[in-house]
């Protein structure tokens, strides 16, 4: 069970505005044929890659070859900061950049993105890549700063799996501090790579030259574009800067470089500290009063800061070439160049101090909180100290970003909260402990349930009943389900989405359990209250366990009816059929299939059911997926799939403290499988491995990671991922530790 989906959240106000943009383009810039030469490669290039450090250039190198090219492509821009680290978010960015150059573009993506992050590898993208097929011409998707992701494994899975697959109507651009984690190698040997490195983006002397004169109007001699050249080693923010201090000072050259006896590495802060001097005092203030904010606009810097005039005022830094650049076509929103950015908090927090910057940071939290942009109010309400604004905040905001599958974003929230702030907010409460069962951390809500059997908060200790019950059903144990429900709950006035989440999980005991007559009393409770909600995963969950009970009892009539509610409601809303709860309607129309003898109709209905089962079902309800798709492999003749499916079911149940009836289930399926041979006496030979799965073996002894593995074979993560899980099945292992102890036995391995 998890929470009620919503409608359609948008993304906080301020981002389409702020981060879809592509940037402006200064007509003072210098022409770098070259470089725009190397991004172009050729027809069959995918990625193009652009790596180097802050300040060396590398957006607007990108920006140049688009502006040369734009009668050629149409752009999807997305910039990209560590808030959109959460791989449902990143790739509902993706999908609204796109969006940009084709309205409506990827709407059943988005519809499957709204399952969460278990439907992003293997529906998301696949729908996306489907949908780019249809482009009516070349595009370009601009990925930039790719590298304020940090290393989110499923976001760079993900992307890797679109870069394989990508149709020739669409091409990557990706800029970045470090060469990210996508498949750099394969691409590359392909000829599908175009590159651009630090050491490339350095400034000539021609260039360095140019760019002064353009720019900034000074003209410097041959000597003196070398000796400055010697501090910033071509490097496009220090010569941007040298600029803004050399036109302060009347470009009097040398009294410059005289007091620029600093290291190179000290460049950047020995330069913004001139450029600081040089401005009024007033501007200076606001620079560094503004400094903790990512983006700013006119009347978030007069809240922050107490000035009448900050327009005006980001108006004449644009004009002036000061390092800050507009977001936005009307120049509303604006940011500093990030490397300007750092070097100002770093500054500011040396001049302005911690008790000064928790004040600038509380008046920015409480102007985003009231202009409804919760993501940026609690960033500077946790920034300020400020728990309880955070903590209310996070309270008032997890479920709308939970609904949409943002699991990752709400966990960093409550991670930045201190403990008592989370204890003594129910809804704090209740927010890790969902946010950990859907992320798969049982052990994690374990502990959070724990804390909730002597809550004195009525609220904690009803959900902390219902949740451990539902906790040990996910886990495999209907003994301590069971118990858990027996336990007197406090009645909680109006919570009605709790009762519908309990009446579920007393279904879901009692089905497994064997008792399908409270199993059906209670899911028709469950339904109803879902309904009344317009809570279409709860209705789904229930209507499939209540067509599995009508193909259970023999009634074909209860499983169609509730089949084509289930079906009506996708119809409705497609982002339930890509959630696990569907797998249990997808199980009943498999069973329902293969009782009526439709064998072959009946495979994809249950490969469907394992597949979202995957994604966050209870531990019975992926293992029966697999007895049932066992036994119709079987009845098919295909003896060696059938095997795999009841294995699997296998190694699953072996992990349930208490499975009820289906261990007898299985039992039974194994005698019709394997015969008199169970599934432990039979010995996996080599010839049960495929050549991939061969392939992959061979490389588990050694330290290269899966992602590593699939760039030496050339294959995705994705399928080295599938073949691991194989090789695991088939060698009976539950770790690559022991599935090379395995092989080595059995003579697979030296």
């Amino acid at each position: 069970m998890a929470a009620a989906i919503a409608s359609d959240v948008p993304f906080d106000s301020v981002v389409a505005v702020t981060k879809l943009h592509v940037p402006e383009l200064r007509e003072t810039l210098v022409a770098r044929d070259a470089l725009l030469t190397a991004l172009d490669a050729d027809a069959t290039t995918r990625l193009a890659l652009v790596t180097g450090p802050p300040g060396a250039g590398k957006t607007t190198l990108v920006l140049q070859w688009l502006a040369a090219r734009r009668r050629d492509v149409r752009v999807a821009w997305l910039a990209l900061d560590p808030y959109d680290r959460d791989p449902v978010r990143f790739w509902g960015l993706v999908i609204a950049a796109l969006g940009t150059v084709q309205p409506g573009f990827g709407a059943r993506a988005a519809a499957a993105l709204r399952a969460g992050r278990g439907a992003v590898l293997d529906a998301v993208v696949p729908e996306l890549i489907n949908e780019a097929t249809t482009l009516p011409g070349p595009t370009v998707l601009v990925l930039d700063d790719l590298h304020a992701l940090g290393d989110e494994e499923a976001v760079h899975d993900s992307l890797s799996a679109l870069l394989d697959h990508l149709p020739s109507t669409l091409r990557v651009v990706v800029t970045t501090r470090a060469v990210p984690p996508l498949p750099i190698a394969r691409l590359r040997a392909r000829g599908q790579l175009a590159e651009v490195e630090a050491v490339d983006l350095r400034f000539s002397d021609r260039d360095a030259a140019d760019m002064l004169r353009r720019g900034f109007g000074i003209d410097l001699a041959e000597r003196q574009i070398a000796r400055l050249q010697a501090h910033t080693e071509g490097w496009a923010a220090g010569l941007h800067l040298a600029g803004i201090t050399l036109r302060g000072r009347g470009a009097d050259f040398d009294d410059f470089m005289a007091a620029f006896a600093v290291p190179q590495a000290n460049v950047v802060d020995y330069l913004t500290a001139e450029v600081l001097e040089a401005q009024t005092a007033d501007v200076r203030t606001f620079l560094l009063r503004t400094a903790i904010l990512d983006r700013l606009s006119g009347p978030l810097c007069e809240a922050v800061t107490g000035t009448a005039n900050a327009h005006a005022i980001l108006e004449d830094l644009g004009r002036r070439n000061m390092l800050v650049e507009p977001l936005d076509a009307r120049h509303h929103w604006w940011r500093c160049h990030q490397l300007f950015g750092e070097v100002l908090r770093r500054r500011a927090h040396a001049v302005l101090g911690d008790e000064v910057l928790a004040a600038l940071h509380g008046r920015a939290a409480a102007w985003h909180r009231d202009h409804g942009e919760a993501q940026d109010a609690i960033h500077h309400a946790l920034a300020a100290g400020d728990a309880d604004l955070a903590g209310g905040l996070i309270a008032a905001h997890w479920e709308e970003r939970f609904n949409r599958g943002e699991l990752t974003a709400v966990a960093a929230w409550l991670d930045a909260l201190p403990e008592a702030a989370l204890t003594r907010d129910p809804r704090l409460w209740l927010a890790r402990l969902w946010t950990a069962l859907d992320r798969g951390r049982l052990d994690e809500a374990q502990v959070q349930l724990a804390t909730a059997r002597d809550a004195a908060t009525p609220a904690v200790h009803a959900w902390g009943v219902v949740l451990h019950a539902l906790h040990a059903f996910k886990r495999g144990d209907l003994s301590t389900a069971r118990e858990g429900l027996s336990m007197p709950a406090d009645e909680v006035a109006g919570d009605r989405f709790r009762e519908t989440v309990d009446q579920h999980v007393r279904g879901l005991v009692a089905y497994w359990d064997g008792d399908h007559a409270a199993a059906g009393r209670h899911f028709v409770r469950a339904e109803a209250l879902a309904a009344q909600d317009e809570n279409h995963l709860g209705r789904t969950y229930a209507l499939g366990y209540l067509a599995l009970l009508g193909v259970d009892a023999g009634d074909a009539e209860l499983a169609g009816s509730c089949l084509s509610a289930v079906e009506a409601l996708r119809e409705r809303d497609s982002a339930v059929g890509e959630h696990f709860v569907a797998s249990v309607a997808a199980l009943a129309l498999g069973r329902r299939l293969a009782a009526d003898g439709a064998y072959e109709a009946a495979v994809p209905a249950l490969e469907r059911a394992a597949l979202l089962a995957g994604r966050g079902a209870g531990r019975l309800e992926m293992a029966a997926a697999r007895v049932a798709l066992g036994l119709v492999h079987r009845a098919r003749r295909r003896t060696a799939t059938a095997e795999l499916a009841i294995g699997e079911a296998r190694d699953i149940l072996a992990g349930c403290p208490s499975p009820g009836p289906l261990a007898e289930r299985l039992a039974e399926a194994e005698r019709e499988v394997f015969g008199a041979a169970t599934a432990a006496a039979r010995t996996p030979a080599r010839d049960d491995l495929t050549a991939g799965e061969l392939a992959v073996l061979a490389l588990l002894p050694g330290p290269l990671s899966q992602r590593e593995i699939g760039e030496q074979l050339f294959i995705s993560i994705n399928t080295v991922k599938t073949h691991c899980r194989n090789i695991y099945i088939k060698l009976r292992a539950g770790s690559r530790a022991q599935a090379v102890g395995r092989a080595r036995e059995l003579g697979l391995l030296p």
